[in-house]
């Protein structure tokens, strides 16, 4: 759909190898995770809305209690598809990922990929963050997918639906679909907290 090139201006040329490396990597993981049938990591919950069933995947291991926590939980994402204002837009989700991880280049956050040979969306450590239009499921402009960080922290729309909605209306969605999140200036209060719950996952196998 479109490139993280596109938020990078001409003294970021070098991210272009390592974005290239980076959907490598991060296709041969998911792969590796369904094929290994999650390796007792994971937990699998399931979405249904009439014949129309989503695994939701996430991660059997809690991230420890007492610490601010900026994950989504399965109750979440089944809570985002039981309100999704269109749900023929689901035919093309037959899994959705919680990915425990943060990825991050020149204050670019990875939110999510969409996979297409197998219909799974995977999801991502990132900072909290809005749509300029939640009410407007059409537009597939840059401009009107630039995602920021909500100023007042109040979330009003549900990036997740908006990447489902932008996904059911590609005529043929390309290999590996992604999402980004600019944040500038990146390395605030919240960064720190993604940096340690990527590293408290990594520790542990994920």
């Amino acid at each position: 759909m479109f490139d993280i090139q596109e938020y990078c201006n001409d003294e970021q040329r070098d991210t272009e190898t390592q974005t290239k490396s980076l959907e490598e990597d991060i296709s041969c993981d998911i792969d590796h995770l369904l094929k290994s049938r999650f390796q007792n990591l994971y937990a699998r919950d399931r979405y249904k809305c009439g014949a129309k069933s989503i695994d939701i995947i996430h991660p059997l291991l809690v991230y420890p209690s007492g610490k601010r926590s900026l994950f989504i939980t399965p109750d979440k994402v089944r809570f985002n598809l039981s309100i999704h204002p269109d749900k023929d837009n689901l035919g093309r989700i037959d899994r959705i990922i919680i990915r425990p991880r943060y990825i991050e280049i020149n204050e670019i956050e990875l939110a999510a990929i969409y996979l297409k040979k197998n219909q799974t969306m995977v999801l991502y450590l990132t900072h909290p963050h809005t749509l300029e239009q939640p009410e407007e499921f059409i537009s597939v402009e840059l401009t009107e997918l630039t995602l920021k960080p909500p100023r007042d922290g109040k979330v009003s729309g549900s990036p997740m639906n908006r990447y489902i909605s932008i996904i059911a209306q590609q005529p043929a969605p390309a290999a590996i679909e992604k999402f980004f999140v600019k944040v500038t200036p990146v390395n605030d209060a919240d960064y720190q907290i993604l940096l340690d719950m990527s590293y408290f996952y990594s520790r542990h196998g994920y």
